[in-house]
């Protein structure tokens, strides 16, 4: 998937760009992110062609793109557009029960 592709589709989802200002991801990197319920985050990382699904824990939303996350709960590399909303259903299943 291109990864100008997947930014307009985030954007479209409204996700918010986070700036890198850590070192946990290289320079140069693109963090997208959602809070899905208290504390935990839907991420998108994108280096280059390498794209990156997580779900992760943040203690506070303003530490994303600073410091680690508390915990990482699910992660999955993303190919194409599919991928993208496979994830977003395996959300919807997670999130009802």
């Amino acid at each position: 998937m291109k990864t100008q592709e997947l930014t307009q589709l985030l954007r479209e989802r409204n996700f918010s760009e986070t700036e890198n200002k850590g070192s946990w991801f290289k320079d140069g990197t693109f963090i997208y992110s959602k809070e899905i319920t208290h504390h935990i985050y839907l991420l998108y990382i994108i280096f280059e062609d390498n794209i990156q699904g997580l779900i992760a824990k943040f203690y506070d939303g303003t530490f994303i793109g600073k410091r680690e996350p508390t915990e990482v709960m699910f992660y999955m590399s993303v190919k194409d557009k599919h991928d993208v909303d496979y994830f977003d259903k395996f959300l919807e299943v997670l999130l009802v029960e």
